[in-house]
């Protein structure tokens, strides 16, 4: 879920946000002690529960001191609460290894491909030069109104942690002028001389499928 910190206005004033509980909870992060293991005691966010049972032995915790159950952190406060900071689900099998070792093909060649085909020649006849001539349109015209501008509504954007609200704008319009019908248009000719053209290219052919060759190897993570 996003947080606001700030809210920008339209005029320019910016104000910031205050959480204190968040405030509070930090500072108890702040005040950490020490890591007391993992317990089979049941706690929830709030619970008072001390003394919490850690590998079979009753431990109190004090003010910082910090627990795991059920793939949880929770942080022992100084009003005597526990405090949730941390969630463990969804991490992956190496998050509770110092290391890991795979297999993987580190070098190796890919081989070039190659095409194989016949050369095509196409021939035909196309009119490479003229003018269009006698071409004549009579139209009837209107003046409509043209929209330049669709204007804009008031916008409310998130900038990191700040809402900022700006205005927006009316939409503006113009004069243009348009055809409402056409009135006569006249016939069009066409003169031009033939010529010759010539393609040639590769149309059809294989490409050889490529390969690769390589020498197993060994990768560790850590």
């Amino acid at each position: 879920m996003p947080f606001l910190a700030e809210i920008t206005m339209p005029s320019g004033n910016t104000y910031k946000l205050k959480d204190q509980e968040a405030r509070d909870l930090i500072q108890q992060l702040f005040n950490y002690h020490e890591y007391l293991g993992v317990t089979t005691t049941p706690i929830t966010e709030g619970s008072t529960t001390n003394p919490v049972t850690i590998s079979g032995e009753s431990v109190t915790a004090v003010a910082g001191d910090v627990v795991t159950y059920e793939n949880q952190e929770f942080v022992w406060s100084s009003v005597g609460t526990w405090q949730n900071f941390a969630n463990l689900f969804g991490l992956g099998a190496l998050a509770f290894k110092d290391s890991a070792s795979g297999n993987f093909t580190p070098s190796g060649t890919v081989s070039q491909p190659t095409f194989t085909g016949s050369e095509l020649t196409s021939t035909g006849k196309f009119t490479p030069a003229g003018s269009v001539s006698g071409t004549a349109v009579t139209m009837s015209k209107t003046t409509i109104k043209n929209n330049t501008s669709a204007g804009s509504m008031p916008t409310f954007t998130v900038s990191g942690e700040t809402l900022v609200i700006t205005d927006g704008a009316i939409p503006t319009f113009s004069d243009v002028s348009v055809a409402t019908d056409v009135d006569t248009v006249t016939d069009p000719s066409f003169s031009g001389t033939e010529g010759d053209v010539s393609v040639k290219g590769t149309p059809a052919g294989t490409v050889s499928q490529p390969t690769f060759s390589g020498s197993q190897g060994s990768v560790t993570v850590r």
